[in-house]
């Protein structure tokens, strides 16, 4: 087929067009990623990057204590992100967390199952559905939820006390004694690890040693700045991390007293 220099002209114009839209398109992400990246500027980069999953999960991260926080604005970009691509790891994870925090609890389950369901290796899904299961008083799921989570890391102070958080739940002290003393095994004592086993020990009535226990679970909270106890709490406002210590130590001397109050009244 012999073209003629009419049509070869008009074939080589969309060409150029063409390759100008391509241009033009990579050039319009690049501005959006320089808006955010040096200007923070997410509504801009969210406008040019709109089909940029990986972009609004990043911009979500930022704003969900990664830089500031905004739960809105975290939120809209994670909805964003899996409206995008609903396989993207961690996605639905951190979507999960913030419904967990606005005290959506079934929400937030049926995300962290969706994360679960896609990435069953990732083990902190596991333990942020113990924590919502034990919100919601689901505490059998609770309790599988935080040994499968310990399966993965056995060493992790946190999924230990929780655990043991939610046995207290239950009643069984006997279990809370038990994994918070496992916890102390896998991770040494800290401030949370002993509030749990003083507690414990003072509902077992084992009242001397959980003065001696919750003592020193007293001190350590004492010298705890409030950064160090938010770093407990990576989901949570910043400018609540001094009213969360102070309650902390409250609940901590409230406890003591209860044992000191027994031993005396024995």
């Amino acid at each position: 087929m012999i073209l003629s220099n009419r049509a070869k002209i008009g074939i080589a114009v969309v060409l150029i067009f063409a390759a100008l839209g391509i241009a033009v398109l990579a050039f319009k992400e690049q501005v959006g990623k320089f808006a955010w990246e040096i200007f923070r500027l997410d509504r801009v980069a969210a406008f040019l990057n709109s089909n940029d999953a990986a972009m609004h999960f990043k911009m979500g991260n930022f704003y969900f204590n990664g830089g500031a926080y905004d739960l809105e604005r975290a939120k809209k970009y994670f909805a964003k992100t899996i409206s995008l691509d609903e396989r993207l790891p961690g996605a639905h994870y951190q979507l999960g967390r913030i419904y967990f925090l606005e005290g959506k609890f079934f929400s937030a389950l049926e995300e962290m199952n969706k994360e679960i369901e896609l990435y069953p290796e990732f083990e902190k899904s596991y333990y942020m559905s113990g924590l919502i299961a034990g919100y919601q008083g689901n505490f059998n799921l609770a309790v599988r939820s935080f040994e499968k989570f310990l399966t993965f890391k056995p060493e992790s102070w946190a999924g230990w006390n929780d655990l043991a958080w939610v046995y207290f739940k239950k009643g069984d002290y006997e279990k809370v004694k038990e994994a918070a003393e496992n916890g102390i095994a896998a991770a040494g004592e800290n401030v949370w690890l002993n509030t749990s086993l003083g507690v414990a020990l003072l509902n077992l009535e084992e009242a001397e040693m959980a003065i001696t226990v919750l003592n020193q679970a007293k001190i350590m909270a004492e010298n705890m700045t409030p950064e160090e106890w938010g770093m407990a709490y990576p989901g949570n406002n910043p400018k609540n991390y001094e009213d969360g210590l102070r309650q902390m130590l409250e609940a901590i001397e409230f406890n003591l007293n209860l044992a000191m109050n027994s031993v005396d009244n024995f």
